[in-house]
Parts: structure tokens; C-alpha cells; sequence
């Protein structure tokens, strides 16, 4: 059996390349991203590649992460990795917070990846009762850090 990949935030950075070097081992990866169309790179490797299949998803949209994961429901996932993420506002001063923003940012760098894993447990079973040992993998750039933002 292909092993499989779901990754979120494959149209640029770590995303993008991980997708690609998943690609180029023979993996099937499953790509989400908001705008697939308007991830030229992405694009150009779901030309070459037919193992690749591309998703719009917002990882905040919890049902429109649901409704994927439904219909994957037959797709064993041995490997998914939680790559979407976003930075914080900058530059702003004492007394000029930005709440709203901040609470998108964790939106998107802290409830979504559980939701993500919540809804696609299934999946990742699915690749354990082949006999696979499957993975979450919950990843960060300078996005996560905390020392360096």
C-alpha cells in the first residue's frame, strides 16, 4: 500500500517542500491549503505529479474541515502533518492590542490542529489496521515561536 500524507498549508514554506519531498519518495499526499489555484509552485507539482491531490481548506472552518475528513473517510492517512499557520499583529504599541487578530492567531496555531486530529483520527486508524504505525506531526516555523516573536 502507498503510504499517504494530508498536510495542511502546502502552498508555500516548510508546507510546500515537505509536500514536494513526499512527493518525490512516492507518497500520496493529500495537499490543503486555502487557494490552491493561486499556489503556482503547488500547482505545478499537482501537474506532474498524479499521486497528488490539492484541497481548499481553512483550517478554522471546523465544518469545512468535517466535510473533508468525510469525504476521505475511506482514505487511510499514515502521516498527517499540521503545517498551516499565522503570525501575530506587529508593531504595535502598549494599550493598541489588536484582540481580534490575536484571537485568529490562535485560532489557526492552536484550535485547529486539534480539530484537525479530531476529525481525522479515523483516517489515521484506518492506515493502523493495515499495519502501519500512523502519525500526527503538529509543526512550526518561526510562526510557533514563542522566544522569537
Amino acid at each position: 500500500m502507498t503510504p499517504t500524507l494530508l498536510i495542511t498549508g502546502a502552498n508555500r514554506g516548510i508546507g510546500l517542500a515537505l509536500t514536494e519531498r513526499y512527493l518525490e519518495h512516492g507518497w500520496r499526499v493529500i495537499a490543503c491549503c486555502r487557494f490552491p489555484g493561486s499556489a503556482p509552485h503547488l500547482m505545478t507539482l499537482k501537474n506532474r505529479y498524479t499521486s497528488l491531490t490539492t484541497h481548499a481548506l481553512d483550517v478554522t472552518d471546523h465544518a469545512a474541515v468535517q466535510d473533508l475528513a468525510s469525504r476521505l473517510s475511506d482514505t487511510p492517512v499514515h502521516l498527517l502533518i499540521n503545517n498551516a499557520g499565522q503570525y501575530g499583529p506587529k508593531g504595535y504599541q502598549l494599550g493598541e492590542t489588536d484582540t481580534e487578530a490575536w484571537r485568529e492567531v490562535l485560532e489557526v496555531n492552536t484550535i485547529a490542529p486539534l480539530v484537525m486530529a479530531e476529525s481525522f483520527t479515523p483516517h489515521l486508524t484506518l492506515a493502523n489496521n493495515s499495519g502501519h504505525t500512523p502519525i500526527f506531526a503538529f509543526i512550526s516555523s518561526k510562526v510557533g515561536s514563542m522566544s522569537d516573536n
